[in-house]
């Protein structure tokens, strides 16, 4: 099962970089971690790196919103 994180990280790297499966771009991206200096496992790992921090900011500000509108509501 995939935690929220995860699936808006997957969104992420649908939209911005094509890539039909989480399993997929992960297996690839591990594949460069591992020392595989393909073309396709570099950028796997980019996109897959760039989607998860993007995934990272979204749900920071999301948070912060949050905490404001408790903020905002009297007790």
């Amino acid at each position: 099962m995939m935690t929220t994180r995860q699936r808006l990280a997957f969104l992420i790297l649908q939209l911005n970089y094509g890539y039909t499966s989480w399993r997929g771009a992960l297996q690839l991206a591990r594949a460069s971690a591992r020392g595989d200096r393909s073309v396709e496992c570099r950028e796997a790992a980019e996109a897959v790196r760039a989607s998860l921090e993007a995934a990272d900011a979204a749900l920071a500000t999301v948070q912060t919103v949050r905490v404001r509108e408790r903020e905002l509501v009297p007790a």
